[in-house]
């Protein structure tokens, strides 16, 4: 069975979601925003301008702390304009910051869409100095991945999607981005891999060693798009 038998290339992701990605866990964060912003949290809405920053988020006993003042336990940062990014710890972050109250640390999750989301992605799991044509690839198989992730329920008391790290896929917001990477997510936009019209499993990795495992030997489930192949590349 060929490659082309097996798989298909589907646009039916055109509306494109939003996506939460957990971005960081500490006890303490400094955040805000590169322009003016507001902070919404325990049913109070606070306005902050560029000059505030930077507001320290720190975990308490009775919650969420902005310099000394308790906020509850779930606070949202959110740019007034568009055009403005959101700060964390001096990273920058496209639309807006979920900060929640973990046991003793505060999680820091980036909602946003998931085109936007891609952008952050792509740098960091392939060079965009390789050929336009591997990295609009890599850019349809971190789409299928993170719209698979998307199709399965949420466990209790976890507010996030995907991790930014190995664990899923590779994000660092803004400071990854690559004007190259950015055209080839834009150029596949909606693009997808299906299988029997359903998303796949887009496992991949940065390196094979010359031959791909297959699904059985890893994860003890057989997908017949996810066999051992020889890697000449």
């Amino acid at each position: 069975m060929t490659f082309s038998q097996v798989l298909s290339f589907s646009t039916e992701a055109q509306s494109a979601p939003t996506v939460r990605v957990k971005i960081s866990e500490k006890e303490i964060i400094q955040a805000g925003a590169t322009g003016a912003f507001r902070v919404e949290g325990k049913g109070n809405i606070r306005h902050f301008s560029l000059s505030s920053l930077p507001l320290k988020f720190e975990s308490s006993p009775s919650g969420i702390k902005i310099d000394q003042e308790n906020w509850g336990s779930v606070v949202w940062i959110k740019p007034k304009r568009a055009s403005s990014l959101c700060l964390v710890n001096g990273r920058r972050y496209r639309v807006s910051l979920l900060i929640k109250k973990k046991g003793k640390f505060l999680e820091v999750i980036n909602e946003l869409p998931l085109e936007e989301y891609l952008y952050g992605v792509i740098k960091w799991e392939i060079s965009p100095d390789w050929p336009p044509v591997a990295v609009a690839a890599q850019a349809i198989a971190a789409r299928t991945y993170a719209l698979k992730k998307l199709e399965t329920s949420l466990p209790e008391n976890q507010d996030y999607h995907l991790l930014s790290t190995e664990d899923d896929q590779v994000y660092g917001g803004v400071e990854s981005e690559d004007p190259r990477s950015t055209k080839s997510v834009d150029s596949t936009r909606g693009k997808v891999i299906t299988y029997e019209g359903q998303l796949i499993n887009a496992h991949y990795n940065a390196c094979c060693g010359g031959y791909t495992a297959a699904s059985a030997d890893v994860w003890g489930k057989s997908f017949p798009y996810l066999e051992a192949r020889a890697d000449p590349f």
